[in-house]
């Protein structure tokens, strides 16, 4: 029975339905499935295993910080089998899909897991319902009843590509790289800092800490009752997303 591990990052949950879908596909196909939710702290399983997923949503053209981190703390497995999977942001406007575009992310992951001497042979990106909802609108319900199904046939595609050892490698193109890696760069070290601090919570916070609680990099200080946000964001916009309230 072939084993695989899924490495992933989920902000708000369309990364985590995109594994929960990898997972049961490979489960069926007779795989024996493990899967590992990257946190804060950056440590990476080191049992061995035939194959390996790295999967994680494209915060400005980039993947976020924290799996940086992860990966390049990932042991040395010379010709490891690895599929990258990026989650994008899409959106309906005017009627019309605007699938999200993962620009220089997926190549840079590429290139971190050869650097630990894994063999990257499939890479591939899917789109899901836009949740950068600190910066724009969240999809309605018709927009993500068009849009979610696409997203899981693209994982599916994904899914079957992996099963069937196929090798294809996605590339944007050097114009895209190059811009795409400049403003990735530029979150990375600045940006997701500053907008992190933007987050406030308004009178309808009940203080219930579940921003808090569920924040992946520990950004989220309760502080009388309310929650309270340092630098040290990801800007992964998972709080916004969950709050019951919607009061940030």
């Amino acid at each position: 029975m072939p084993t695989t591990l899924i490495h992933y990052f989920s902000g708000t949950g369309n990364t985590a339905h995109a594994v929960q879908l990898i997972s049961a596909t490979l489960a069926q196909a007779g795989h024996q499935v493990t899967t590992h939710l990257v946190g804060i702290h950056p440590i990476s399983p080191t049992e061995q295993y035939d194959y390996h997923i790295v999967a994680f949503p494209v915060l400005s053209w980039a993947p976020p910080v924290m799996m940086k981190r992860y990966l390049r703390k990932m042991p040395v497995c010379r010709g490891g089998k690895v599929a990258i999977l990026a989650i994008n942001g899409a959106v309906v406007r005017d009627g019309q899909l605007i699938r999200g575009f993962s620009g220089q992310a997926v190549e840079s992951v590429e290139q971190l897991l050869k650097k630990r001497k894994y063999d990257v042979f499939l890479t591939a990106n899917a789109s899901f319902p836009d949740n950068w909802t600190q910066m724009t609108n969240p999809c309605d319900e018709q927009a993500q009843a068009v849009i979610f199904p696409i997203g899981e046939a693209e994982v599916k595609t994904f899914v079957s590509g992996f099963l069937a050892g196929e090798r294809s490698l996605y590339r944007c193109g050097n114009f895209n790289k190059a811009w795409t890696w400049i403003v990735a760069g530029l979150f990375d070290l600045v940006g997701r800092r500053v907008l992190g601090t933007f987050y406030i919570a308004d009178d309808h916070c009940t203080g219930c800490a579940r921003c808090a609680k569920t924040c992946p990099s520990h950004t989220i200080a309760m502080k009388r009752g309310k929650p309270v946000w340092n630098d040290r964001c990801e800007d992964c916009n998972r709080c916004i997303n969950l709050c019951p309230e919607k009061a940030i």
